[in-house]
């Protein structure tokens, strides 16, 4: 077995350019019903739930709620507020479960009849 990191940052370097044939494929996969949106809410207010779910259709959205596994830190907005060692414990909680809930739901699986492209 591979030793496995636990990365759970994402650096992104913004851009404004943008793929017009990526963006024609990913919307036509999108009408089409061949992809779908994973949100992992971790939120009491659920906020971003709702405003995804109305931008793309609750058809297309498959939401977890994080806070019903971890229950704790309703009553803190402030980051800070928890320390990082338990901020990462909790993510990898979720995490293990997220991925669990995934197989359960048969949601990882290779879709043959899905469009991709590569530009370039």
């Amino acid at each position: 077995m591979k030793k496995s990191d636990n990365v759970f940052n994402l650096e992104v370097t913004a851009t404004n350019r943008t793929c017009a044939k990526g963006e024609a494929v990913g919307k036509q996969n999108m009408e089409e019903g061949n992809i779908k949106v994973v949100l992992i809410d971790g939120c009491f207010m659920g906020c971003h739930g709702r405003i995804i779910e109305n931008l793309i259709g609750k058809e297309n959205l498959i939401r977890f709620d994080a806070l019903s596994i971890y229950n704790k830190y309703t009553d803190r907005f402030d980051i800070d507020s928890v320390t990082e060692s338990e901020r990462l414990e909790t993510a990898r909680e979720v995490a293990d479960w997220f991925l669990s809930e995934l197989k359960k739901e048969r949601v990882i699986e290779s879709k043959k009849d899905v469009n991709t492209s590569s530009c370039g």
